[in-house]
């Protein structure tokens, strides 16, 4: 039914907010949709009931005594799969320590690596609860041959979900949990289309995982530009780049900074006199978005800045994903990506709310690099997810906090990371929202004058 009046509106409000508190014990979500009738008694809400509410609140925990982990531990993905691995294992111990030794599953790993579908499933045997597999020629293959009755927890997705498909394979109750350069590609788009920009610059390495990035983003950008239901047109200049050459020549084409310099040159031409002056780039830019490698990104922020037009009042941001961020590269890194905003998963900022796993971590593997430390955070959610999925797929307004971001279920399977923002400032990762920040544009300009 439709809210007409603030007190009916204010009905589905509590309700969401409810859910979200509650939405993970049904003892806790029991009592709470108790005071909810009787405080909304006569709300209109209470005769179409939300069947899936209903089954929320009817839960009862599950029993688990096996966990069936689906992994490459040899041959060309050992190491990420073993790091995975460590993952599962700390959150194991954990949740050992944590219930004193009582009600904890076993583990038991199966190496996919060298193994066809039909003999994985074999060694899967009677297990009901299933972390994997990893890789996602696995996951299409592997799935439908489980049994119907598995909880599976699959640590990537179809190629049809990663289009976007509402279509689910037909199989066991499988959820795909995955770390997907995609999802992050998305949710920039949607930050910075809700924050008003309309004519932004992406700018993508020419390798193919971040044109895959480049294709989801122009994708999500046409349909938020679709919902607006206007038919302003939709501008989005794109640079493909391979080297830094080629790098520098579509930045300073893209912003028109090379026009403005042939425009310099025929005026001086003209008046065949020494002329003052600086290059201007074009003024309706608002945003640059990079998909490329930190090494890239390095070279590519100070070229902006540079090219960027001191008399604009303006600052242009420049926005990044956590594929443009490497925290084991030294301090050059943070100046050159000074300002730059990014997002990536909680357990790489600092600060963080897992200090003793973080200091085990670092203790354990005092080398692990960047890429394989937010795979050990993958395996921590893996675990830690598990006995979640049946509440998470009745209820998407519910989430979980999660070492690779803020956890929820949409479509009843597909896992979602909504990840924390961050920006560099002064060589240092300042965590906060994206926006367009008063001081932004004065260090933008005293940065130039240097």
């Amino acid at each position: 039914p439709e809210a007409t009046t603030p007190r009916e509106l204010q009905a589905y409000l509590s309700l969401k907010q409810l859910l979200s508190e509650h939405g993970m014990n049904a003892s806790d979500l029991n009592s709470a949709l108790n005071r909810f009738r009787r405080v909304y008694r006569e709300h209109p809400l209470l005769n179409y009931w939300p069947q899936e509410v209903t089954e929320a609140a009817s839960l009862t925990p599950q029993r688990i005594t096996e966990i069936a982990v689906l992994l490459p531990l040899s041959g060309r993905l050992e190491e990420t799969g073993q790091t995975v691995k460590e993952g599962v294992m700390a959150a194991y111990y954990e949740n050992l320590a944590a219930k004193e030794g009582k009600d904890v599953p076993t583990l038991r790993f199966i190496d996919t690596a060298a193994l066809t579908p039909e003999e994985v499933v074999a060694q899967v045997g009677q297990a009901r609860f299933i972390i994997g597999p990893l890789l996602k020629e696995n996951v299409e293959s592997l799935v439908p041959l489980l049994p119907s009755s598995a909880n599976i927890l699959a640590l990537n997705r179809p190629d049809m979900m990663l289009n976007n498909s509402e279509e689910v394979i037909p199989t066991a109750q499988p959820a795909y949990f995955a770390l997907a350069p995609e999802d992050e590609a998305n949710q920039l788009a949607e930050h910075i289309f809700s924050r008003g920009y309309r004519t932004p610059i992406v700018v993508t390495a020419q390798s193919s995982i971040y044109q895959r990035m480049l294709e989801a983003f122009q994708a999500r950008w046409q349909q938020l530009n679709d919902q607006r239901g206007d038919d302003q047109p939709i501008n989005l200049t794109t640079i493909t780049f391979s080297d830094s050459n080629s790098l520098k020549e579509g930045v300073t084409q893209a912003l028109d900074v090379s026009q403005s310099r042939e425009r310099i040159n025929q005026i001086r031409y003209m008046v065949n006199e020494e002329l003052y002056n600086v290059p201007r780039s074009r003024q309706d830019l608002d945003a640059i978005i990079v998909f490329a490698s930190p090494e890239q990104t390095e070279l590519l922020n100070p070229m902006v800045e540079a090219s960027l037009s001191p008399f604009s009042n303006n600052s242009v941001p420049v926005y990044a994903t956590s594929r443009s961020i490497e925290y084991d590269s030294g301090k050059n890194q943070w100046r050159d990506l000074q300002n730059v905003r990014f997002i990536d998963m909680p357990w790489m900022m600092p600060g963080n709310k897992w200090a003793d796993l973080d200091a085990r971590a670092t203790n354990l593997w005092p080398d692990r690099n960047t890429q394989f430390s937010r795979f050990f955070a993958f395996g921590v959610d893996a675990y830690n997810l598990l006995p979640s999925m049946r509440n998470l797929a009745l209820l998407p307004q519910v989430s979980v906090e999660g070492l690779t971001g803020n956890l929820s279920i949409k479509n009843g399977h597909d896992i979602t990371r909504t990840l924390p923002q961050a920006r560099i400032d002064n060589e240092k990762i300042i965590a906060s929202p994206f926006s367009r920040e008063p001081g932004d544009g004065d260090l933008n300009r005293q940065r130039l004058r240097r």
